[in-house]
């Protein structure tokens, strides 16, 4: 069980965290779309419609760490999933 803790890097989502076991995904892109998906239902249940508005409006990613490089990260590492950069997947 290799944990990992995904953090938020965002102006309005600043710091939002998950905790995940990554021996569940494959890839960069799963692991942006589980962490996205968990705000998405937090702000579903708790009645936040504007704010989920304002989430499906953004494209989070994951940048200058490959997912080879995540898996052998500590878990008190942070991975951040950013929205506030032109990154472009190669």
């Amino acid at each position: 069980m290799t944990i990992i803790t995904l953090t938020i890097s965002d102006d309005l989502f600043q710091g939002y965290t998950v905790v995940l076991d990554i021996d569940y995904y494959d890839n960069n892109e799963q692991l942006c779309e589980q962490i996205i998906t968990t705000l998405k239902n937090h702000l579903k249940l708790h009645n936040f419609e504007t704010l989920f508005l304002k989430l499906i409006e953004k494209k989070f990613h994951i940048h200058d760490v490959t997912f080879g490089e995540i898996c052998l990260m500590s878990q008190e590492q942070v991975v951040w999933v950013c929205s506030h950069c032109n990154y472009t997947h190669k």
